[in-house]
């Protein structure tokens, strides 16, 4: 537990060989700095649940090209930006963890084209519908948890393509 309010943009400068960071429980915070992860070109587990944000940036995760683990639950996240996570840059991408935050609306195309995705996990989240290609062209797909919701409607091709 740290009681961080105060992330420098440049706090992880130099660390290019980093492949596991925790920042969870404490970063009192309501956005990650947007370009906080560019020198964790390694990184391939990133945890940093169990904090106050509730913005993410459409640039968050971009030089992350070596991300396999995102853990996201317990936050207060209110949206996903549209190209959060993209096919050229997130391909070896295999879980992805926003349980129990306030996410209400997901962008069509938010979870697109991910080739090694196998995990998503939405509960517990303020979630009303799914919209068309919201999941879709993910082959690996083996886990999509989406209980504990306000989901009232799911569109047609949602989940397109799916094994």
């Amino acid at each position: 537990f740290n009681p961080l309010m105060y992330l420098d943009p440049k706090a992880f400068s130099g660390l290019h060989n980093l492949q596991n960071l925790e920042i969870s429980f404490g970063l009192n915070r309501e956005e990650i700095p947007e370009e906080i992860f560019k020198p964790l070109v390694n990184l391939q587990f990133l945890s940093a649940d169990n904090n106050k944000f509730h913005t993410m940036f459409e640039h968050s995760f971009e030089h992350l090209s070596n991300l396999r683990f995102l853990n996201l639950e317990f936050n207060d996240i209110q949206t996903l930006p549209k190209n959060l996570f993209t096919s050229t840059i997130h391909r070896h991408l295999t879980d992805i963890r926003l349980n129990n935050n306030k996410i209400s609306v997901l962008n069509p195309d938010t979870f697109n084209n991910l080739p090694e995705l196998e995990v998503i996990l939405l509960s517990s989240n303020t979630l009303q519908s799914i919209h068309k290609y919201s999941f879709s062209y993910l082959p690996n797909l083996e886990h999509l948890i989406l209980t504990d919701n306000l989901i009232a409607k799911i569109s047609e091709h949602a989940f397109a393509n799916l094994p």
